[in-house]
């Protein structure tokens, strides 16, 4: 049963805390601060009245079970009001109080301290931002002192000394008078995250295990009663498409293409909104001379972030159709409806299988297309139908608005590091050059692919040479739209946007009869360390190359700016961190981030960190690999050491005792004795003398004088206890001092007269 309290009020701001954090990662700061302002009365309040009765805890029963009936009706307010994960949250913190107002025992106390840790861990693993570090960094330290104190409060009564005349416990000892302070206390908690960062940072961790939970959930749910209706009259060929040329949207249909504009271009939303991404690439038809990204977001702004094991290029918009300015698509169908299940879970194709998942959290409102990676399989997301379009590529009945997230199960085939995929099989439209093309650019390509003889390698050297010869430019975005053409991209300024790189590629690739598609979506390769999620940025919006190699289309990288993701993740998370630091000083030397901001700054402060780090673990890894045979040494020491403890430990605890013993200098005489009855403690132990808890210093001086022999000043020793905490008589220290020092150097002094057996009993 608990003595104090004062573990309780430390756990009453650590559950504050976590609760608190939860709240503020799964829904908002501002939310997360309310919650804490108002459990951590509560906590303490339900807490303090669990410890007054712990003697009855009983008597709280009918208030307990009023909390967990609070709760289930919490619980279903907040299903059906906001979803299931605040719900179950909310639920599992009334259980907490619950427990708290019968709190009486250490073990009730220990599950609490489990379920503040389910709290931190829930809202570590939905955090979206870096700041939930130090909410983190809060919960530990706090979470340091209130284990601290109960396992202060477990260990009373090693120090207090019993009035054997009364039979009753006394007060001789109180450990607060030698507990550790705020100082030390601090240091340790200190201490204790300074060794968790470390691992944190340096120390491999196993890849996360994915039990197929698949997050789909909108502000409004996607429905439109026309697609439905479609989808019911043909649901068998919805799945495939055999054949994309039957079923052309009409020229003269105004209906269907003021839909696919709506759908499209985010009609109706409003040119100053600022929930809205808009890129030209996404539309129906793209001028590459004009490649606003952001409308009025800064690039710098996170459109969206996906949840998975690893980086991706999610595709949003495929175009086969190039006039020499402008890409389109020959054609523009979006006829195939697809409906869901009760679940919102629709499959895309029963003939591949899906081996990569990701989740999707949308930030700004975006054009209908779902940015997906490699060739969906299975979709999980808020909306009654889909619609496929020539491409097989999904969307929604109306433009992906922000606050949606949903799920894709998707196939995702890679060679040499490039997504490959069956998609549509190519057409003419896949190799056909503008008129207005120039024989020169046909040259160049056939001059920069002399060496190879495939399909393949001719793709690779024309990315090879785009990559190495020109450099990417986003002063080309704002300051030279409308006056730069592809053929003087190539043969004058070879400088440029990832618009003038994709083409580029794409038309020497036709210009060689290889079909080429430009790809349009976002480069999902940043990923925040601290959260888990991969950012993706205004900047992110990218352009890439498809092109129709031995009946599958695999994916080219022209823009040096941008790097195919690796399927491979490091394990380490110092360099997630670096990797991060790096793309985001990559951002402002390029210039897309013009300003310094705290964010660079802490990138390349941490940067050089992580070198210095990297350059002492590289020495000592040298070292170790160097000296092998004196650690093997040193390890078999260590091992022999263990294994002799007992030999040697009371011996070596006896002599540090003795040495604080001599040097102490008190001030006081309750804290001299208290002092030195510990030390002696330890130094009598060496002869396998140990005092129990309830015995008093005379008792235990009898004890000492059986085993080794009678000791005058250990009679002194107890008539300064009695002097000094019940008789409340004044006691010289240098006499106490006298007293302990003649103790110790007696017990110090003394041969060993142990057996082996007595030593393994006693340690």
């Amino acid at each position: 049963m608990m003595k104090q309290s004062t573990a309780l009020d430390w756990f009453s701001v650590q559950l504050a805390i976590a609760v608190g954090g939860t709240a503020a990662a799964i829904i908002n700061p501002l939310i997360g601060l309310f919650v804490f302002a108002l459990s951590l009365p509560v906590n303490f309040f339900a807490l303090q009245m669990g410890f007054k009765t712990r003697e009855n805890s009983e008597q709280n029963k009918p208030i307990a079970d009023g909390i967990a009936v609070a709760g289930m009706t919490v619980f279903a307010l907040l299903f059906f009001q906001v979803n299931l994960t605040v719900a179950l949250g909310g639920l599992l913190y009334f259980g907490t109080l619950a427990l708290c107002v019968q709190m009486d025992v250490y073990r009730k106390f220990y599950m609490a301290q489990v379920i503040s840790f389910v709290f931190i861990l829930g809202g570590a693993a939905e955090a979206k931002s870096g700041g939930y570090l130090f909410i983190m960094a809060a919960y530990c330290l706090v979470a340091a002192f209130s284990l601290t104190e109960i396992w202060l409060d477990k260990s009373r009564g090693a120090f207090i000394d019993y009035d054997s005349s009364e039979g009753n416990r006394g007060s001789v000892f109180k450990d607060s008078e030698f507990s550790p302070g705020l100082k030390r206390r601090s240091a340790v908690g200190a201490l204790v995250m300074g060794v968790a960062v470390f691992i944190y940072l340096f120390l491999p961790r196993p890849e996360a295990l994915n039990y197929g939970s698949q997050a789909s959930s909108a502000p409004d749910f996607y429905s439109d009663q026309s697609w439905e209706n479609d989808a019911q009259e043909n649901p068998a060929s919805a799945r495939e498409n055999k054949n994309r040329n039957t079923s052309k949207i009409p020229k003269n249909d105004r209906e269907a293409y003021k839909e696919l504009k709506e759908i499209t271009d985010l009609s109706g939303y409003g040119e100053t909104t600022q929930d809205t991404y808009r890129y030209n690439g996404l539309n129906e038809t793209f001028d590459i001379r004009d490649n606003s990204r952001s409308g009025t977001i800064d690039l710098n702004t996170i459109i969206a972030r996906m949840k998975a094991a690893h980086g991706a290029y999610l595709k949003i918009r495929t175009f086969d159709t190039f006039d020499g300015l402008s890409w389109s698509s020959s054609n523009e169908n979006i006829s195939r409806k697809l409906q869901t299940s009760t679940t919102g879970e629709v499959t895309l194709s029963d003939a591949i299988k899906g081996d990569f998942q990701h989740s999707l959290m949308i930030e700004h409102t975006i054009p209908a297309w779902l940015p997906v990676a490699g060739e969906p399989v299975t979709l999980w997301l808020p909306a009654s139908v889909i619609a496929l379009d020539q491409f097989n590529h999904p969307l929604l009945p109306r433009v992906l608005q922000a606050g949606t997230e949903y799920t894709v199960l998707s196939r995702l085939e890679l060679m040499d590091g490039r997504v490959v995929s069956l998609g549509t099989p190519a057409t003419k439209q896949d190799q056909a050059l503008p008129s207005s093309f120039a024989a020169k650019i046909r040259q160049l390509a056939k001059e920069v692919t002399a060496s190879a003889t495939d399909p393949y390698s001719k793709a690779v050297l024309l990315e090879q040479h785009l990559r190495t010869n020109y450099t990417y430019s986003f002063e080309s975005i704002t300051a030279s739209q409308g006056r730069t053409p592809l053929k003087k991209f190539l043969f004058e300024d070879k400088s440029g946007h990832c618009e003038y790189f994709a083409s580029a590629m794409a038309i020497m690739l036709r210009s060689l009869n290889i079909p080429s598609r430009l790809v349009t979506g976002f480069s999902a390769t940043t990923q925040n360390p601290l959260t888990g999620y991969y950012e993706i940025r205004g900047i992110d919006g990218h352009a890439w190359v498809e092109a129709w190699i031995d009946g599958r289309w695999v994916s080219f990288e022209p823009t040096a700016y941008y790097s195919l993701p690796s399927a491979e993740s490091s394990s380490i998370t110092a360099e997630k961190i670096s990797q991060y630091a790096s793309d985001i000083l990559h951002r402002q030397q390029s210039g897309v981030q013009k300003s310094i901001t705290i964010e660079s700054v802490l990138s390349t402060v941490w940067l050089g960190l992580y070198v210095a780090v990297v350059w002492v673990l590289s020495y000592l890894k040298l070292i170790i690999v160097t000296l092998w045979p004196l650690w093997i040494l040193l390890s078999l020491v260590a091992i022999a050491a263990l294994v002799t403890r007992p030999l040697w430990r009371s011996e070596l605890r006896a002599r540090m005792s003795h040495r604080k013993i001599g040097q102490y200098a008190p001030q006081e005489a309750k804290k001299a004795l208290t002092f030195y009855i510990y030390h002696l403690q330890r130094v009598a132990q060496r002869h396998d003398v140990v005092r129990n808890k309830t015995e008093t210093v005379g008792d235990w001086s009898e004890f000492i004088e059986q085993k080794i022999g009678r000791i005058q000043a250990m009679d002194e020793l107890a008539g300064y206890v009695q002097r000094v905490f019940y008789d409340a008589q004044p006691v010289a220290i240098p006499e106490i001092q006298a007293t302990a020092l003649a103790i110790s150097d007696y017990l110090i002094s003394s041969k060993r007269n142990l057996s082996v057996s007595d030593l393994y009993r006693s340690n």
